[in-house]
């Protein structure tokens, strides 16, 4: 049984690769796709896109077009039966059991739901201690900034404003020329 690509599936019915994307985008569950979601043909897969080019040689609308559903034999030239039941008969049964799986997905579904519901309560108490402690520094800083300015106002009160200005130290000549010097040793480019 050889798998072939669309490429190599288009050269085989003598269309074009767009066609057969085309017609394997209405039936998307009536062919495989390999690990990397490309389509893979298969001598089965290649019957079913020769029947659709008969069938649309034929005059039928591409929408009209009915596959059989699988297990269902195509209606192909006897020729090409053989091969179908073959490559049939040797595809293992299909054994799902959904009913467990629904459940245990649903369980799945609640159990990552109640950790997210949790995550997010933590969460929110965690910022609501963080908010708390800022409200408690704000307080704590609003009392000490009103502490200082009533200082301030009583300070102020109490003296004249010439105690205001801090005495400045009469500057020297001589100290200027040599903060200019030292400046110039350390930044040669000034």
């Amino acid at each position: 049984m050889t798998l072939l690509k669309t490429k190599e599936a288009a050269q085989q019915l003598a269309v074009s690769e767009t066609t057969v994307r085309r017609w394997v985008s209405l039936f998307p569950s009536a062919f495989p796709k390999d690990m990397f979601g490309h389509y893979i043909f298969d001598d089965a897969a290649l019957d079913k896109l020769k029947r659709i080019k008969s069938e649309l040689e034929e005059g039928t609308g591409l929408l009209d077009i009915k596959l059989p559903i699988s297990g269902e034999p195509l209606l192909l030239s006897p020729q090409l039966q053989p091969a179908y039941f073959a490559a049939a008969s040797s595809a293992p049964p299909v054994t799902e059991e959904p009913e467990p799986l629904l459940i245990r997905l649903g369980q799945l579904e609640a159990s990552l739901s109640h950790k997210a519901d949790e995550v997010v309560t933590f969460q929110l108490l965690h910022h609501r201690q963080e908010m708390e402690e800022i409200r408690q520094t704000l307080a704590q800083l609003s009392a000490s900034v009103e502490t200082l300015y009533a200082a301030l106002q009583n300070a102020a009160v109490s003296r004249p404003p010439s105690e205001y200005l801090p005495d400045l130290p009469i500057a020297a000549t001589g100290s200027r020329a040599k903060k200019k010097r030292m400046l110039r040793t350390i930044f040669p480019f000034l």
